[in-house]
């Protein structure tokens, strides 16, 4: 099985990256920083710096295009990063 985790505005943290690592199969990590390690800051800082970095739109643009390029089954583990207009993305 491929798995494919989808961070939310924190990011590839030590605990998110942790938790990827124990998935049987391969596995990707999708966040809003490039794959960065983020340091640990309250949310309201986190959120000023996903607007700032990336914002929803930028990120829903990514996830689709990661998204559309799925060949073979994959579960898609995904943590909010904020709400996104119903039906945008579409899995075939």
């Amino acid at each position: 099985m491929q798995y494919i985790v989808a961070s939310d505005i924190f990011g590839k943290t030590a605990h998110l990256s942790h938790f990827t690592r124990q998935l049987q199969g391969a596995s990707t990590m999708v966040d809003p920083y490039q794959g960065q390690l983020q340091a640990v800051m309250s949310e309201q800082q986190q959120y000023d710096v996903f607007m700032t970095k990336c914002g929803h739109d930028h990120y829903h643009k990514k996830l689709n295009i990661i998204v559309s390029r799925i060949a073979k089954p994959t579960t898609i583990i995904g943590f909010s990063a904020g709400e996104l207009p119903h039906g945008e993305v579409k899995l075939q």
